[in-house]
């Protein structure tokens, strides 16, 4: 498998299995939906059942929602607890990461904002919190 076009490739092997439709979800380029076009004929646009089967949670997807809901407070107590004038953003990720990283949480991506609650703009050269600052979680400092 591989090559050069994600699309075609895709179409040799639905060809290979004799599909005659396919279900997709999300958007397709116009290139990739005519190339699985010739290959299949059919294309089912899944949007909204999917959609639909993700709003209905599950007993143990509930569960989980609520875990990771738990470690989300976990990290904004922690940044509440923990955070001063001066710490930059790698002490924020290592602050936020902590929390919860030992109670089965996984590293994904951190955002931290930093911007003066006198003038609130937000900038990108913001590294470090100083007083009179909010994060996004609108942790402020005084």
């Amino acid at each position: 498998m591989g090559g050069q076009s994600t699309a075609a490739t895709v179409a040799e092997e639905l060809s290979r299995r004799n599909a005659d439709r396919i279900g997709v979800i999300g958007p397709l380029p116009y290139k990739a939906h005519s190339i699985l076009d010739a290959a299949v004929g059919t294309i089912v646009d899944l949007d909204h059942e999917y959609t639909s089967l993700r709003l209905t949670k599950s007993p143990e997807e509930l569960g989980w929602l609520r875990h990771a809901s738990e470690l989300g407070d976990r990290a904004v107590l922690a940044l509440a607890d923990r955070v001063r004038p001066g710490v930059d953003e790698r002490e924020l990720g290592a602050i936020t990461e902590g929390a919860y990283l030992a109670e089965g949480g996984t590293n994904h991506i951190h955002y931290f904002g930093v911007t003066s609650m006198s003038d609130p703009t937000l900038t990108r050269e913001s590294h470090s919190a100083w007083s009179g600052t909010c994060d996004r979680t609108c942790l402020s400092l005084q």
